[in-house]
């Protein structure tokens, strides 16, 4: 009899352990499905498109300048300041001549290290100056856009000035040249042309030339380019200025028309308006727009919760019942649109890479 009443139990075991995985999976089906209908909300997190070199310039410019003082110092027997003075002159290009190399294996590290230079170190000291003009720039779009041109010429000048008056008043006091050559020697430094018909005699020059030309070569170069985009801005206001005065003609509503609708919409116009003034790039636009309409799941014509939800239910359906992500079928809507998981990279890819 003690035979015949354990014998259900290992059938009850079966069974109570189904159950339990039944139970299981309709709590993960139920948490998941939770889940998807409310997501949890992420911080905003703004596009970085800014490069390794634009992050790590400053890092760049330094171990540029110190593998050029330790190799000079050691292979042309140099003091360091005046190695440092040599490979900041060899950077900035502007290239005086008071101090070269000797050796064919300096020459020869001289070839590397100005290629080196001209490629990656040089760049990033531009994209340093870069940064404070652009700090500069966005200081300007505060001033209203009739009287922005006019204190755009009022800055470079201003700098320009000063990179020329601080240079000339330097060595003016410490070399002992006359007013002329001071300020022939300033401008000939900053835009970096070097004759290096002018030697430089003291210590303390050298030293303050050493730091000089890492500020007013790009200085200069930036001041003096703002002269040529405002000329090409103002030429292009002056064009849109002329459009707006002879009107839209049916030939041109046929240029925006992109879908030959027989009408232009604000976005054909904003297109065909940005592209005309050089704002945008027609391939870079383009990737935008394809961008957008891959995150448009539904093809609704805007991004929603809805969208969101959609590719959460995507994601979620590629998963195998192991847990470990399996590739995911393309999801075709009513538009014949793939997953924005599938092509978005795709398209954001050669965007940042052109």
């Amino acid at each position: 009899m003690g035979e015949h009443l354990h014998a259900p139990t290992a059938p009850i075991s079966k069974f109570q352990s189904a159950f339990v995985g039944f139970v299981r999976g309709r709590e993960e089906e139920r948490v998941e499905q939770a889940h998807l209908e409310h997501p949890p909300v992420e911080e905003f997190q703004e596009i970085d498109t800014s490069s390794a070199l634009s992050k790590y310039s400053l890092i760049i410019v330094s171990v540029y300048l110190a593998a050029g003082v330790t190799f000079f110092s050691w292979a042309e027997d140099w003091p360091w300041d005046d190695a440092l003075y040599f490979c900041v002159v060899t950077m900035t290009t502007v290239g005086y001549g008071d101090l070269v190399p000797t050796t064919d294996m300096s020459k020869i590290f001289a070839v590397f290290y100005i290629v080196f230079g001209l490629s990656f170190a040089a760049t990033c000291l531009g994209l340093v100056v870069a940064h404070i003009q652009g700090y500069v720039d966005s200081m300007m779009t505060k001033i209203p856009r009739k009287d922005r041109h006019f204190w755009q010429i009022v800055t470079s000048l201003t700098t320009i000035s000063i990179l020329i008056g601080v240079g000339a008043t330097f060595v003016y006091w410490f070399e002992g040249w006359e007013p002329v050559d001071a300020i022939y020697w300033a401008v000939v430094t900053s835009s970096s042309v070097g004759y290096g018909d002018l030697t430089i005699e003291s210590q303390e020059t050298r030293w303050f030339n050493t730091v000089y030309m890492l500020f007013a070569v790009g200085g200069f170069a930036v001041s003096l380019s703002k002269f040529g985009t405002i000329i090409m801005e103002v030429e292009a206001e002056r064009a849109i200025n002329e459009f707006v005065t002879r009107g839209v003609s049916e030939a041109m509503i046929e240029e925006m028309d992109e879908d030959k609708s027989g009408s232009v919409d604000k976005a054909e116009f904003l297109r065909y308006m940005l592209i005309t003034m050089g704002k945008v790039d027609p391939e870079d636009l383009d990737k935008i727009l394809g961008m957008f309409e891959q995150l448009d799941a539904d093809g609704s014509g805007s991004i929603d919760r809805d969208d969101i939800l959609r590719e959460l239910s995507l994601r979620s359906a590629s998963r195998s019942p192991g847990g470990k992500a399996s590739p995911a079928k393309p999801y075709k809507d009513k538009t014949g649109r793939g997953s924005a998981l599938e092509s978005l990279k795709a398209l954001a890819k050669p965007l940042l890479g052109s």
